[in-house]
């Protein structure tokens, strides 16, 4: 792949056409983990757009915000990067428009979560991938200042949003349940959050099957919320894990006595 976009960044006959090679090849080496090369690819492109188009092409901006993300996910200052954040979004919204996708897919690179979902639900409609995810991430946020009760009406419309625009199964949905258990504990609704647990343990065994790391995850997390909840005797099954190992993976299986048990008592299910 590293081959076939270099051959396509040095057979570019336009400028133009060579930045935006150089984006994407930057976001190959971002997608495996190789922010030193994703990050000279990023920077190069900008050069381009910058200095040789003079900030003509209107992809600039978005490559200065891609600039400007790379820099933030090395942990630079917030003084480095928001600047380049605050100035993409200036002339992204001069040349675009305030509630443009880029305008706001900028505004979300910023983190002003709250703003961004009232101009997502406005413009781009509830169940799109961007006016979800400023839920998901405005509740989380909520969460770390410990105004749970907020979080949880973040987190509940974010799920209900998910499971319309991805389907109950997939694996984004299953994380929102996740961190809206995650509220429960902390508010001490352990038999909430437990029964949020079993879904998502049910849902991953089904999907993913019983070797799979987030299905063991899930299993314990069921075990930690008991314990948490001082339900001891319970919570020792869903620690219990057969010691035998996946010949291909390499990875503890569950047993299948395990699995029968773990289905909450009917009673608590709400």
């Amino acid at each position: 792949m590293e081959r076939t976009l270099q051959a396509q960044v040095d057979g570019a006959r336009a400028l133009a056409d060579k930045a935006e090679w150089l984006v994407v090849m930057g976001g190959y080496f971002r997608d495996i983990d190789d922010l030193g090369k994703a990050t000279q690819c990023v920077h190069d492109a900008l050069h381009i757009y910058r200095h040789d188009l003079n900030d003509s092409h209107p992809d600039t901006w978005d490559s200065l915000c891609g600039t400007a993300d790379l820099v933030e996910m090395a942990i630079e200052p917030r003084a480095v990067w928001e600047p380049m954040f605050q100035e993409a979004l200036a002339h992204e919204t001069d040349l675009l428009g305030r509630d443009h996708v880029n305008s706001l897919q900028t505004v979300f690179s910023l983190g002003s979560c709250q703003i961004l979902h009232e101009a997502c639900s406005r413009t781009q409609g509830l169940t799109l991938p961007l006016t979800i995810e400023t839920l998901a991430i405005t509740g989380e946020c909520l969460v770390r200042q410990n105004k749970f009760d907020d979080a949880e009406v973040s987190l509940r419309k974010c799920y209900a949003l998910k499971c319309q625009g991805f389907g109950p199964d997939h694996p984004n949905t299953q994380k929102t349940t996740s961190q809206l258990s995650t509220v429960y504990i902390k508010q001490g609704q352990f038999d909430q959050a437990a029964t949020l647990n079993q879904q998502v343990f049910d849902v991953y065994f089904r999907t993913l099957g019983p070797t799979h790391r987030e299905t063991i995850a899930s299993h314990i997390n069921i075990g930690h919320t008991k314990l948490l909840a001082g339900q001891y005797d319970d919570a020792k099954v869903f620690y219990h894990l057969s010691p035998r190992r996946h010949p291909a993976h390499h990875v503890l299986v569950l047993s299948p006595p395990s699995h029968a048990r773990c289905r909450p008592h009917p009673s608590r299910v709400s």
